[in-house]
């Protein structure tokens, strides 16, 4: 392989592990929110329970 080849192909793989880091930075930023989201559901249902018992036991 000449070496302009090897030069634009080692540009390539240089833009494509950019754009690797980046996608899986995304993965896990939205990984992150999925995660934070399902604590959020279950912290709702969580309190709402919480409420419920409380009301079953006289608090008002």
């Amino acid at each position: 392989m000449s070496n302009a080849a090897s030069r634009i192909i080692e540009q390539l793989q240089a833009q494509n592990d950019l754009r690797m880091q980046a996608a899986n930075d995304i993965a896990h930023a939205v990984a992150a929110r999925v995660n934070a989201e399902n604590a959020l559901t279950e912290a709702k249902a969580n309190e709402k329970a919480a409420f419920a018992n409380a009301l079953k036991k006289g608090w008002t």
